[in-house]
């Protein structure tokens, strides 16, 4: 990992990405679907 750090760094961006879409989706999904928000 000392001489190849891109070996961690791409799958640990690859991840933080797809937590945070399903954050976002999650979000709208919740704002567009729940009538007590209004």
């Amino acid at each position: 990992v000392i001489d190849s750090p891109w070996i961690a760094t791409f799958p640990g961006l690859a991840i933080l990405a797809t937590v945070l879409a399903f954050n976002l989706v999650g979000d709208a999904l919740r704002d567009a679907l729940d009538p007590r928000l209004l």
